[in-house]
């Protein structure tokens, strides 16, 4: 399995779409990404535990999942700063 980190820099964000599209899994910062024969694409969530992440939007659908869990991850370590001055 081929490993990008993440932020994606738009080279390796290429190859991220061309290894999915071509029905090989990779892994993008600590995301691991599965395309299935279906179109279908699966992740192991930061938990490792298997998720649908991608159905209609294809392997475009799949990085913009990516991008909102590395959000989503940053929102929270602020908030808990947040809370850690107060």
């Amino acid at each position: 399995m081929q490993h990008y980190p993440y932020p994606l820099c738009e080279e390796d964000r290429h190859r991220v779409i061309a290894v999915l599209t071509s029905g090989c899994p990779c892994a993008v910062g600590e995301y691991r990404l599965w395309p299935s024969d279906d179109g279908m694409i699966e992740a192991d969530d930061a938990y490792g535990r298997p998720c649908l992440i991608s159905t209609e939007g294809g392997v475009e659908a799949a990085i913009e999942w990516v991008n909102r869990q590395y959000g989503n991850e940053a929102a929270k370590r602020a908030d808990h700063e947040a809370h850690m001055v107060e």
